[in-house]
């Protein structure tokens, strides 16, 4: 008898994440020992991936809920547009010096908003509000922006005009190539938007984020997430199509998308 998506998350050491090389930082709602709860909220979700990326939030008004909701039968933190995480010291160093990154969410936004709402954001600059990687919903419209370095350089957006289709909860994948100057956004495994010219080739900048966050732009909660995350995997590196199409395969099936 095949075991279940669920079955098969039991054990963690040798998931599929993991066997994938260069994991940064994956985040699961549904592995409650990576949860420490403060009534309905969560103050702290830990980094599965060995590396101790965390993200908290000590404010209790501020903290995701990870009771009321699921997805699938699983887990999922709650964030209404009142609530974010921030992640630690080493969490800033997720986007210093790499020559790509690949971003997986599964998500699901609320309500659509005028402005944006972010899922991650690793803001490189003061002047900047999504440089080095973010994963944000304008309206009707996911996107994916990126920079490599601080500063000189435009911002690189990659669009997915959804509609209504942006309320539902999917899979969403960014990849950016520094290397090789591309970038890629895929939703339900399906690829939205591309740009194979990204100014000029390189690493990124060998410097920290200035602040790493879940469900808002930083901790003024300027354009917050109003919806949910049940996890975040991040690789510091561009996966191949193969590996995307496991690890997106994989996520569909544990959480019933």
């Amino acid at each position: 008898m095949p075991l279940s998506p669920v079955t098969m998350r039991s054990g963690l050491r040798g998931s599929l994440p993991q066997r994938i090389a260069g994991l940064g930082l994956w985040l699961d709602a549904s592995v409650d020992s990576s949860l420490t709860f403060n009534g309905n909220g969560v103050s702290d979700w830990r980094d599965l991936s060995g590396n101790g990326r965390h993200f908290s939030q000590a404010t209790a008004a501020n903290q995701p809920d990870g009771v009321t909701r699921t997805q699938g039968g699983l887990r999922v933190l709650d964030f209404d547009g009142t609530r974010f995480l921030s992640g630690n010291a080493a969490a800033s160093n997720l986007a210093r010096n790499v020559a790509g990154l690949t971003i997986v969410a599964v998500v699901k936004f609320d309500a659509l908003v005028t402005d944006a709402g972010r899922v991650l954001t690793l803001q490189a600059g003061v002047a900047d509000v999504g440089a080095r990687a973010t994963l944000f919903v304008a309206g009707t419209t996911f996107t994916l922006r990126s920079r490599r370095l601080d500063s000189g350089l435009a911002f690189q957006d990659l669009e997915y005009a959804a509609g209504a289709a942006v309320t539902n909860a999917n899979v969403f994948t960014g990849i950016v190539d520094y290397a090789n100057t591309d970038a890629y956004l895929y939703a339900s495994g399906v690829l939205r938007d591309s740009d194979t010219d990204l100014l000029d080739a390189g690493t990124s900048a060998d410097t920290a984020s200035v602040s790493t966050t879940l469900g808002a732009f930083d901790a003024a909660l300027v354009q917050p997430l109003d919806g949910f995350i049940g996890e975040i995997i991040v690789y510091r590196r561009a996966l191949a199509n193969a590996e995307r199409e496991r690890l997106e395969t994989w996520l569909t099936a544990k959480w019933g998308l």
